[in-house]
């Protein structure tokens, strides 16, 4: 009966989890790396479609590159292939297709924390225990948030928290079916990410230890050995199209490629920009305490201590029963991959990321030391009781940091970190707060077309992918260079007390703060009079209005870096041509060279209008032409034109034309 009520508790618990999941999933923004994963399942989908039926007939992958020209071709899609596959099946527009894949890298996330619980409830022997595991995970609250929208680092931490469990069970009862379905479970996990080869080498391992040992017959190991391999290499090369033309020296090309991120940008780290190549030996153990919540640090401290000192104690059998083996394992998990990336020097993107996968081991541990101390005051009604209600304190405190924090838990950060947060670390690098500023700026300003400025390192373009149409139509995100009504911060390597240059001519708009500290910020044109005049069209213009525009050339500016030439163009017409369109027909300039002898060269250079044309009127700008560029005597040559429909010249516009003498390259610095 008590077994009954606990299954019932802890099956009610999970029922709760995925309705909350799918309750909230629609709230969360688009990260900066969602656009280029989900391209990169449909490439690869593309090429799968290729393979097999000879031809793409979708429009969506028709306009995808090719996987042979694909830089990320050697990227693991063993989650982004089918995602792809049910957008493009279900005709899914772009907004939609985002809340799809946050819905189903939830379930991901979910199916990982399930894992969790079933390893530490076997391990531990308690399903308390367990259900402790999975509370862990899921009130670690950079976790829960990122559970919504990482479709790499959080689904490749629940790959491993599933091969963790097969590996439990094929090692407490080594088979045929568990060999099997942990190759195949561990494969699903390198073919995520290619680090996760570090599961076969710990599988491996304790299973030659387990025969060494004398648990296992060395024949018997040896065939589950091979049967396991055989299973990881079948569905390595299955679900990764990629290795499919030539499987070995592909995948050594992936494994070489994950050692060398290609990445050189910088991170803000304890208040100073530092280079990803340069960073100091303690950046991963700092982020680490710095963004797990700390209770949960202590517990996993103190069992990664039980945990040596079980080894010390079974000597040269490294442990004495099925829980210290698992114990040891996760603590090699853990400590492995951090200690190779310190001593190799890694390339690390924003925080500790692309370690997140050693998290379930973590918990392992920490449910290992929470365990110790349960068995501690067991025994004493007082004492248990005492620990019973700080637990609960510690899991309503998580709780409500993630309530409030809600849809931004991914910013969170511990005391250890000190304050003030946003002086000191990169806290919204995914720029998930980006949707609720401009949600916020569209719902507050009725204006037919707003104008928004970044201010720092925030992705707006990925942002507008999943807002909803009632929103995009009413947006135009244009170049800093312009006076926009709005300058949007999330203060993405830019410290938040650097913002008082906006304050001159804007005033604050909105702010977003998380636990105290600010994470983004809007500032709003305080004379709506200076910001730019942008209107959008809703159409394409045709041939007769397109001629109404003239292109002229004024003086040529010689800059240190640069020539600048003035463009006029000018509107013989009544109406104002749009600068924005919401067909997607930008009017722009484009440029080219023609030679002395009379040769023309390729139309090269592109500037989206900044403004509108004004009716009856002109429109000013400068073009800028690097030095170097052009013949030693011959003509520049300006036209203007409406993406997908045609070039002025073509309809009878006239190309404007200067006499162009290059002036040669810049000269270098010392």
């Amino acid at each position: 009966m008590k077994r009954t009520i606990e299954k019932g508790w802890v099956t009610a618990l999970f029922g709760l989890y995925l309705l909350l999941g799918v309750a909230i999933h629609g709230s969360y923004g688009i990260s900066w790396d969602e656009p280029l994963t989900r391209l990169n399942g449909l490439v690869n989908l593309k090429h799968v479609s290729q393979v097999f039926t000879g031809t793409v007939s979708n429009k969506t992958l028709q306009e995808v590159p090719d996987l042979a020209d694909w830089p990320d071709r050697d990227y693991g899609v063993a989650f982004e292939l089918p995602l792809a596959a049910v957008e493009v099946a279900l005709g899914l527009e772009e907004h939609r297709a985002y809340r799809f894949r946050h819905l189903a890298t939830f379930f991901a996330f979910a199916l990982g924390v399930a894992a969790l619980y079933q390893t530490a409830s076997a391990v531990r022997g308690s399903r308390w225990m367990g259900l402790a595991a999975a509370l862990m995970m899921v009130l670690s609250p950079r976790m829960f948030g990122e559970s919504f929208f990482n479709s790499k680092d959080i689904v490749f931490m629940s790959a491993c928290a599933a091969a963790i469990f097969t590996m439990h069970r094929f090692l407490r009862k080594p088979s045929v079916g568990w060999a099997l379905l942990h190759g195949a479970v561990s494969a699903f996990a390198i073919d995520i990410r290619v680090m996760g080869v570090v599961l076969p080498a710990l599988t491996l391992g304790a299973l030659l230890v387990t025969v060494r040992n004398r648990d296992l017959g060395r024949w018997r190991g040896a065939y589950l050995a091979g049967v396991y391999l055989l299973s990881l290499c079948v569905v390595v090369y299955a679900l990764f199209p990629y290795l499919w033309p030539h499987p070995l020296d592909n995948f050594l090309a992936v494994f070489a490629n994950m050692s060398r991120f290609r990445w050189n940008g910088e991170v803000m780290y304890l208040g100073e920009l530092v280079k990803a190549q340069n960073l100091p030996w303690h950046y991963i153990p700092v982020w680490i305490g710095i963004s797990t919540p700390i209770p949960f640090t202590a517990f996993m401290l103190l069992g990664a201590g039980l945990t040596l000192l079980g080894m010390w104690r079974a000597g040269m059998r490294l442990w004495a029963d099925d829980a210290q083996r698992m114990d040891l394992l996760c603590l090699a998990l853990l400590v492995g991959p951090i200690a190779a990336v310190i001593l190799l020097k890694s390339v690390l993107y924003d925080g500790w990321r692309q370690l997140y996968f050693v998290y379930p081991a973590f918990v392992l541990l920490a449910v290992r030391g929470l365990d110790a101390c349960w068995g501690v005051v067991r025994g004493h009604r007082g004492a248990r009781w005492a620990a019973g209600c700080g637990l609960a304190a510690l899991v309503v405190y998580q709780v409500h940091w993630i309530v409030q924090a809600h849809p931004l838990q991914n910013v969170y950060l511990n005391a250890l970190a000190g304050k003030p947060w946003n002086e000191r670390f990169d806290l919204d690098y995914w720029g998930l707060g980006n949707r609720q500023a401009l949600e916020y700026i569209l719902d507050h300003d009725r204006s037919p077309l707003v104008t928004v400025n970044v201010g720092s390192r925030a992705e707006l373009e990925t942002t507008y992918q999943i807002l909803a149409p009632k929103y995009r139509d009413r947006l135009a995100i244009v170049d800093n260079a312009m006076p926009a009504m709005y300058v949007l911060t999330n203060y993405r390597l830019v410290k938040a007390g650097e913002d008082s240059r906006w304050l001159k001519d804007r005033d604050l708009f909105y702010r977003k703060k998380v636990n105290g500290q600010t994470i983004v910020s809007v500032y709003r044109m305080r004379d709506p009079a200076m910001a730019m005049r942008l209107s959008r069209s809703e159409r394409p213009y045709t041939a007769d209005e397109i001629r109404q525009v003239t292109v002229g050339l004024g003086k040529r500016t010689e800059l240190p870096d640069r020539s600048e030439v003035e463009v006029l163009l000018s509107n013989a017409s009544d109406m104002p041509f749009s600068a924005v369109s919401g067909s997607g027909n930008q009017l722009a300039l484009t440029w080219r060279f023609r030679s002395a002898a009379g040769q023309p060269g390729e139309w090269e250079g592109r500037l989206d209008l900044p403004e509108d044309i004004p009716p009856r009127g002109t429109l000013r700008l400068n073009i800028g032409i690097e030095p170097g560029s052009g013949p030693e005597n011959g003509l520049l040559e300006v036209d203007i034109f409406q993406t997908g429909q045609f070039w002025a010249h073509q309809v009878g516009g006239r190309i404007a034309a200067m006499p162009w003498r290059s002036r040669g390259p810049a000269a270098r610095q010392p």
